[in-house]
């Protein structure tokens, strides 16, 4: 019996134009990524006799860049592929990000939205309380905005401690990436 694993990947801001900052990724990589794992989807569709491949490919942008909306959106739905958008909620309604509006119009179309924390502080240079309102005061403005079943969270730049993986746990989120 093969256990199944995920690979998550984690992506930034799509540009059509130049790249400009090094977590950049292009339109054509984005394209070539989707139908990499459209591709995952049918082989693992079409697999017979209990044999299936031993990992899914789940795609995750972070921060919430007004491109998820204007690029990876239309794309991801066209290619009828799902992902998790990790918003950072102080950014939202801000120029160059999402709106709440657009967030709630891809949450119905059934893309997923987690928390990138309230303001993209690094997590391990907070206090305890400064942590806790970055995790809650996040989810509660997502909770606020639109129908979320489970909640994720993913941490800024990475940085976390094993300590702040338990707390936001215990806060009633499902997973961390």
């Amino acid at each position: 019996m093969s256990s199944q694993k995920t690979l998550a990947l984690v992506l930034h801001r799509v540009v059509r134009d130049e790249m400009v900052e090094y977590e950049d990724v292009s339109v054509d990589v984005l394209s070539m990524i989707i139908s990499f794992v459209k591709a995952q989807e049918k082989i693992k569709s079409e697999v017979m006799s209990g044999i299936k491949p031993d990992k899914n490919i789940l795609l995750t942008f972070d921060d919430g860049n007004s491109s998820d909306y204007e690029i990876v959106f239309p794309m991801l739905k066209n290619a009828s592929i799902n992902a998790i958008f990790f918003i950072i909620t102080s950014f939202v309604d801000t120029p160059g990000y999402l709106t709440w509006d657009q967030v709630r119009e891809m949450s119905d179309a059934g893309m997923i939205f987690g928390s990138h924390s309230k303001s993209h502080k690094r997590m391990s240079t907070l206090s305890d309380v400064e942590f806790m309102s970055e995790i809650i005061d996040s989810k509660l403005s997502i909770d606020e905005n639109i129908d979320v079943c489970d909640m994720f969270f993913s941490f800024p730049f990475g940085d976390f401690s094993y300590k702040q993986v338990d707390t936001i746990l215990a806060s009633g989120y499902k997973s961390c990436f």
